[in-house]
């Protein structure tokens, strides 16, 4: 294509320009996906100790709002509501207190929880349509380890990062 003038060069440039902001902007960065049914056994198992985790939540009073909220910045196994309060909880299962790795309580680490704060941010943004500001909110993790479970309410402060 040729153009007459400088001008009209530019205007197309300008106009493309314009249009690959706009596609950029429409693409979402990370979507919320739905839970998976388990496959394997250790996904069986999880699930498990989530229903386990559930059951012993709702007995405390809380409220069920979603269960596996996904997306490719992490999962957040159970969102509760404990008054006007939402309540993210993360579900950890070992088959004993003595398991590899300090147990399940250990096992959530400095980058689980970033990954749960992103999501839990995520899951706000989403569902709330706005970037603030937002509801109470606490993290929690229920351990279950072997046939006994331990709820630690607060268990850590996050600031998505």
């Amino acid at each position: 294509m040729r153009f007459t003038d400088d001008a009209q060069a530019a205007a197309l440039a300008a106009r493309a320009q314009r249009a690959r902001r706009r596609r950029r902007a429409a693409k979402p960065v990370a979507i919320l996906r739905e839970s998976v049914e388990p496959v394997s056994e250790t996904q069986r198992r999880g699930a498990r100790a989530e229903s386990r985790a559930l059951a012993m939540l709702e007995a405390e009073g809380l409220r069920l709002v979603a269960r596996n909220v996904g997306s490719a910045l992490g999962e957040i196994d159970l969102i509760m509501r404990e008054g006007p309060r939402l309540v993210f909880v993360e579900v950890r299962s070992r088959s004993s207190a003595t398991a590899r790795h300090g147990g399940a309580l250990a096992s959530v680490n400095a980058a689980k929880q970033r990954r749960l704060a992103r999501t839990a941010a995520l899951y706000l943004t989403v569902s709330l349509g706005r970037r603030g500001p937002w509801p109470a909110c606490r993290f929690d993790v229920v351990a279950v380890e072997g046939a006994t479970m331990a709820w630690v309410r607060g268990a850590f402060d996050a600031v998505p990062g």
